[in-house]
Order: C-alpha cells, then structure tokens, then sequence
C-alpha cells in the first residue's frame, strides 16, 4: 500500500496540517510540491514520509520537525523558496543542487547521506558529505567511516570522531577541523585556521604533491606508546604543509615524505624520521631508563 500527495497550487497561503495521519501505515509514502507560483506552511510534524520532493513554488518549515527517507529540493526550484527556519530534519538522504533558494541558515539537517551545493547551512550531522561552494557553521560526522567531498567551501567548524576520514575535494576553507581518534587521508589543497588530530596510534595520509595550508594553528601530538604516522599517500613523493610564521610544535609523530614550508618554524621532538622529510627541525626520541 503505497500514498502520494501532491501540492499543485498556484496560489499563496496554503497551509498543510497532518495530525493524526501515520505515515508508517504506507509501504511508500511521496509527498510533492509541484504548484508554480504556490506557497505552503507546515502546521505540524512530517515523520516518517518515505520521500518529500520540493520541485516549485515556496515552502515554510514553520520551524517543525520533518522526518523522511529522502528529503529533495530539486534543480528547476528556481522562483521560489524553501525556507526551513529552525527546524529539526532527520533522513537518509538530503539533496539540494543549484536551488539557490534554500534558507538553512538556523536548521539542523541529520542525514546519513548530504549532498548539496551552493547554500548557506546552520548545523549538518552526516556520515557522508558531498558539496560543492556551500558554507557550513556546524559539519559533524557521525557514525561509521566517513567521507567529506568538498570542493569552495567554508566551514566554520568540523568535526570528525569515527573509525577512518576521507577528506576529498579542493580549496576548502576549515576554520577549525578536529579529528578524533580515526585514520585520516587528506585530498586536495585545502586551508586550514585550526587544525587538530588528536589520534594516538592513527595514521594520517596526505596527498602527495599537494598543499594544505596553516593559518593559525596545527596541533599534532601522539604518545611514546602510540605514535602518530604523518606520511605522503605516495611513497618518495612529498606532501606539504605550509605556514608563513610562528611556531609549530609536534611530539611523538613518525614523519615521512612530508616537506614543510612557508616561513614558519617547524620543530618535531621525539619524533621518527622515515625519510624524504623537509623543512623540519627533528630531535629523535629520547631514551628512558626504565627501573623496576
């Protein structure tokens, strides 16, 4: 048993209220917004509609809750305006390309799967990313391996704590990045404000021949029982890192084909040289007499 709604008017103030209806009653459920020239506000709560299709006209979240499988503000919705204000969206898959009328500046999108470009976002929780020219505050990824395909974004905030991190794209711009605990390979010439791993006994590859800039600041720290592996994805092939002042501290990180560069002073104690490193002020680790 399936449903499909469709919103076919043309004319402002429409209002949707579905209290009382259960979605999960239907094996498919497709709800549509197809009214050129139309205008709706929600009432209440969507949950648990298998799809919603925003394809023209305006749309007003009214700051309520929308759950569904797929949430989609399609291509051709180019007159009008999908504005979910502050509401909570939970889905599998949310899609928004070149709408250029989306208004998700004060939601927070949770979605499995997040692919849009050319908008303005508030907070997204996803386990795979792909955008290109958006701007995030809030991008964090959630459980599971994760994926950041980005290409000309922004993101005020990043935040990645699972098992291992695909970071692809270009010329990104992260003001603050924190990786947590995973692996971590890094593609693409990226800039950097803040950048943090905290991840003793991972290993972060980088794409060799490649440039990730440093603006303020890059903490890399392992342990002397859980070293981190800073490393080029191609061996005998550089990746840079690049600073143009101050001071770089790292501790207990096992280098190798990394060249750093810019103006800024490099210095890594305790640390391994596995070779074709640059750049770098290295002090190998010191022993420790252990007594018992």
């Amino acid at each position: 048993l399936s449903a499909s709604i469709s919103f076919e008017s043309t004319s402002v103030g429409n209002l949707i209220n579905v209290t009382g209806t259960d979605f999960n009653e239907f094996s498919y459920s497709y709800m549509r917004f197809v009214g050129d020239g139309g205008e709706w506000t929600l009432m209440d709560s969507l949950i648990d509609l298998s799809q919603i299709s925003f394809e023209s006209g305006s749309f007003n979240s009214n700051n309520f809750t929308i759950k569904g499988e797929d949430i989609n503000i399609n291509y051709g919705n180019l007159n009008g305006l999908v504005n979910l204000g502050e509401s909570y969206l939970n889905c599998y898959m949310f899609s928004s390309y070149d709408s250029l009328i989306l208004d998700a500046d004060s939601s927070i999108i949770e979605a499995y799967n997040f692919y849009a470009n050319f908008d303005s976002y508030n907070i997204v929780h996803a386990n795979h990313v792909s955008s290109y020219g958006s701007n995030f505050d809030s991008l964090i990824f959630i459980s599971g391996s994760n994926n950041l395909d980005a290409s000309y974004c922004t993101i005020n905030y990043a935040s990645f704590t699972n098992n291992y991190v695909d970071v692809n794209g270009n010329d990104c711009l992260f003001k603050y990045a924190l990786f947590t605990n995973n692996n971590v390979s890094i593609d693409g010439n990226h800039t950097f404000d803040t950048l943090i791993f905290n991840n003793p006994g991972k290993i972060i590859t980088i794409e060799a021949n490649n440039t990730n800039t440093i603006n303020d600041s890059l903490k890399l720290n392992g342990d002397c029982s859980e070293m981190i592996i800073l490393m080029s994805d191609l061996s005998g092939s550089q990746s840079v890192i690049k600073k143009s002042n101050g001071i770089v501290n790292i501790e207990f990180v096992t280098l190798q084909d990394i060249n750093v560069t810019g103006g800024a002073i490099f210095n890594a104690s305790n640390c391994v040289d596995a070779g074709n490193n640059s750049g770098w002020n290295l002090n190998a680790i010191i022993p420790r007499e252990m007594y018992w």
